[in-house]
């Protein structure tokens, strides 16, 4: 490449139009800090103060099924994936 009598020298200070301090890292590390001690805080928060610890017994209805099983589904149906045939029928 030639550098000809037209080629400009700045120093990056100069090609910028200003200093460059280290604020902005010192606001990213804070922040960063302050976001992950707020989220650590709610959630250590909500699990101490929530309703229904790990260690309960589990209810009657949680066991049963409760109502759960789907609308195509019956109880006679097998389990296995094949599908349900009925017997043929002698004439």
């Amino acid at each position: 490449m030639d550098e000809g009598p037209h080629t400009i020298h700045r120093t990056t200070d100069e090609a910028r139009g200003g200093s460059t301090p280290h604020v902005v890292r010192w606001m990213l590390g804070i922040g960063l800090f302050a976001v992950i001690a707020l989220l650590s805080a709610i959630w250590i928060f909500s699990a101490a103060t929530q309703d229904d610890p790990v260690d309960a017994p589990v209810s009657e209805v949680e066991t049963s099924g409760g109502g759960m099983m789907p609308d195509s589904a019956t109880p006679d149906a097998p389990t296995d994936g094949t599908a349900a045939t009925s017997a043929p029928v002698a004439n």
